[in-house]
C-alpha cells in the first residue's frame, strides 16, 4: 500500500485529502494469491467510518489533535475507490509528490 497526502486541489484551494495505491487482492495462508472481485474491493461506507476513527485515534497520539476543529469529526468522511487496472497510471499520477 502506497498513500500521499494532498492538502490542495489543482485549483490551489485548501482540501486536505489521501490518496492511497492498494493491492487488488492479498495472500491466502497457503501463501497463494486470491485476486479480489473486479467490480469489488471494499464497503467503502464502512471503510469512511472506520478510517476516519483510526485517523483521529492516530491524531489523539500527537498535539495536532487540537488543532483540529470538534466539527470536523462529526461530519461524514468520503472513500472513493476504484480499479485502475496495474495501477501504473496511478502511480504516475502520484509519483511526483511522493
Amino acid at each position: 500500500m502506497v498513500g500521499v497526502l494532498h492538502t490542495w486541489t489543482r485549483q490551489l484551494l485548501y482540501h486536505p485529502h489521501v490518496h492511497f495505491i492498494v493491492t487488488g487482492g492479498g495472500l491466502r495462508d497457503d501463501g497463494s494469491w486470491k485476486f479480489s472481485r473486479p467490480d469489488f474491493l471494499v464497503p467503502v461506507l464502512a471503510l469512511s467510518k472506520i478510517f476516519r476513527a483510526k485517523f483521529r485515534d492516530e491524531l489523539k497520539k500527537t498535539e495536532l489533535c487540537a488543532t483540529v476543529a470538534a466539527s470536523l469529526w462529526q461530519q461524514a468522511w468520503v472513500v472513493h475507490s476504484e480499479p485502475v487496472g496495474s495501477g501504473l497510471t496511478a502511480f504516475k499520477y502520484l509519483a511526483p509528490y511522493i
